[in-house]
Parts: structure tokens; sequence; C-alpha cells
């Protein structure tokens, strides 16, 4: 059914839709173009606790003639862990969950304290990485071990 909408629905008023005026987005290019969060990227703690983040700002791209293979994090706040994660580690996953599991990953942003096993927290089950030293979320359909290079 396609919708026309001339003033911001009133479904979007009180929501990040609204408040994204203040970082100059009009509630349109809200929208068309500021995703969701879409996976949980994890990685270790330097105390040795899994860290989870939900992530949406991204792009993924092959290079090497399809022997390599890239994902480009946006919006990573230099604030958090998994900042000083990525540079400290230099590894993670990505975990894409299925959408029964996308209320239990979003419960990471709540349960974000530095001692805090943050996946188990949330009522996720931590994996070892195969071939990454970081923690991957078990119940996640994909998981994409990575390596940073910057």
């Amino acid at each position: 059914m396609k919708q026309h909408y001339k003033e911001m629905p009133s479904s979007l008023q009180g929501t990040y839709a609204e408040f994204s005026r203040n970082f100059g987005f009009d509630w349109k290019e809200f929208i068309m173009g500021i995703p969701t969060p879409m996976f949980l990227v994890t990685t270790y703690k330097s105390n040795g606790q899994p860290n989870a983040t939900m992530q949406s700002w991204a792009t993924f791209t092959s290079a090497d003639h399809g022997n390599g293979y890239f994902a480009v994090l946006a919006s990573v706040t230099k604030g958090g862990h998994r900042h000083q994660t990525l540079n400290e580690k230099k590894e993670a996953v990505i975990n894409f969950m299925s959408s029964d599991k996308y209320e239990d990953c979003m419960k990471t942003i709540q349960n974000n304290q530095f001692e805090a096993d943050e996946i188990s927290a949330s009522g996720l089950t931590v994996a070892k990485a195969s071939w990454v030293d970081a923690p991957m979320d078990e119940e996640c359909f994909m998981n994409l071990e990575c390596k940073y290079l910057w």
C-alpha cells in the first residue's frame, strides 16, 4: 500500500526521526537514509569480557577480485567500548540476527557496562569465533569473523 505524507506521521513524533533534526536531518531524510540497527558487532574488551554493539551504518564490498571482503563500519563512537577494543584487539565478529533475536540483541545497548559480559547479560549465548580472537553470538544465523586493518 502506498502512503503519502506531507507532514511527519504521528507514529514518528517523539522518536529519533523527530530528534534527528537536531543533527541537521529532516524526518524524510531519516526515513529514506538513516538505517536501523541490522547486526551485532562483538569483540573482547581489555578485561576479557565480551563486548556487543548494534550497528547499522556499514558498507560491505568484495575486494581483490573476490578473494577478499571488506566491511566498512561508519559512526563508531570514539568514546565507546567498540572503538577501544577494535584498536586494542584488531579483531571482531559481525553477527546477523533473525527477527526473533532482534530484541535480545537490542538489550546489549542497556547491558554495556565495562565489567559486564554484554552478550550473556542480554540473554544471548557467547561462542568463541573460529578464526579470530573475538566472541560471537551463537543464536545469530551468520557470523563474519573480521580483522581490523586500519
